[in-house]
């Protein structure tokens, strides 16, 4: 996701003049006191729904997913929308390490380009934690931010000198992104909510995606509930109050995943 540190994570002090009454208020609630990952540094954690929208269903002239999808679901109680930032555009390109024996690719890390700015996304192995019909996926993440073009194929040229299996460049694809946050006033957890639209030159699949991932918790504030469990417990919501014409399943399609998928069936 490209929200970057939208809140402060430390306490600030503002004069009056900064202070707004149009700011959010957990904008107020970390200038004042900061939040923390509880543990998950370098961690994310997240869960994926798969959205369509029916074009028998009346009331839209368009049987598209619209990318403002985020700021029309109903939330669960305690839980409320708070920041919603401006939507964006990045193009992504992937990376993997080629099986040469059987063919496998195996993810190796993502170049993302982004109003001029260039940074290279590293994951690792996903985790999978389940209930019910909902997935969520834990894995450690690594930025590398704001690369010049030498720093980007220094990168690339060591990862593929270094590695046991050849480093492929697979295919790139445009995300198009709607964030906002969402917040539990009792846990003070904070949350991302956002509409991805995925798409690929000269290929008319897209990838329509609902992602909730944890952002970290204002200081001071304690809950029984692990992460896992409430963002679990705020995707069935989410899931539930899709607006009408919608609908959604929990997914663990990544979009390095789908990638794959639609470039092997065009060729």
């Amino acid at each position: 996701m490209g929200y970057g540190d939208t809140y402060s994570r430390e306490p600030k002090e503002l004069t009056k003049e900064e202070m707004s009454e149009k700011d959010s208020l957990v904008s107020c609630l970390c200038n004042d006191v900061g939040y923390n990952r509880e543990g998950l540094e370098n961690t994310e954690l997240e869960s994926k729904i798969d959205v369509s929208y029916s074009k028998w269903f009346i009331g839209r002239s368009k049987d598209r997913v619209i990318l403002t999808l985020g700021e029309y679901l109903k939330f669960p109680e305690p839980y409320s929308r708070d920041r919603i930032l401006e939507s964006s555009k990045a193009n992504h390109s992937c990376y993997a390490f080629v099986n040469g024996r059987n063919g496998n690719l195996r993810h190796a890390f993502t170049k993302i380009e982004r109003e001029g700015r260039v940074k290279i996304k590293v994951k690792g192995e996903t985790q999978r934690i389940r209930k019910g019909n909902i997935i969520v996926l834990k894995r450690d993440e690594k930025n590398l931010e704001n690369l010049s073009a030498i720093e980007v194929n220094k990168y690339i040229s060591e990862i593929g000198r270094q590695r046991d299996y050849p480093l492929e460049y697979i295919g790139s694809f445009l995300k198009q992104s709607k964030e906002a946050f969402v917040f539990n006033p009792t846990s003070g957890r904070i949350f991302v909510v956002a509409t991805n639209i995925c798409s690929i030159e000269k290929n008319p699949n897209q990838l329509c995606q609902l992602e909730a991932e944890y952002y970290g918790q204002i200081n001071g504030f304690s809950s029984i509930r692990k992460v896992d469990g409430e963002l679990i417990k705020l995707v069935g919501g989410m899931l539930r109050g899709l607006p009408r014409g919608y609908s959604g399943k929990s997914s663990e399609l990544t979009k390095f995943d789908w990638l794959v998928r639609n470039i092997r069936k065009s060729k």
